[in-house]
């Protein structure tokens, strides 16, 4: 299951070049696959992806609005979706700050779906 998650992750990052990283999370954040940079701790961002994500969930609960889709984390030198994979895991895409994410949303939901058929 590893590598075929992590192949499908490297191929989700090949297929945009505003796409930078991604990692799978279990939604206690315990880190399933990662295409991380080396200098980057993949449990910490495991942790902290999914507590966004639990933030996020929560906050559209109280607000009434309707079962979470994504988050969007948007920095100075990234932005940071957040999509639910399953009911089980996280998905977790780094992009480049001034990326289109419209036609990203797209390959983000068809990788969802196949990650899904695997775990």
């Amino acid at each position: 299951m590893y590598k075929n998650i992590l192949l499908h992750l490297n191929d989700l990052d090949n297929s945009s070049v505003d796409i930078e990283a991604s990692v799978l999370v279990s939604i206690d954040g315990l880190v399933i696959a990662a295409t991380l940079p080396h200098h980057v701790d993949s449990d910490d961002v495991g942790a902290i992806c999914a507590s966004a994500f639990l933030l996020g969930k929560q906050t559209s609960e109280k607000c009434a609005s309707g079962v979470l889709n994504q988050v969007l984390i948007k920095c100075t030198k990234h932005q940071i979706v957040l999509i639910h994979v399953g009911a089980e895991a996280i998905l977790a895409v780094i992009i480049k700050p001034y990326a289109n994410l419209e036609p990203l949303f797209s390959s983000l939901q068809h990788s969802v779906r196949k990650i899904t058929m695997i775990i």
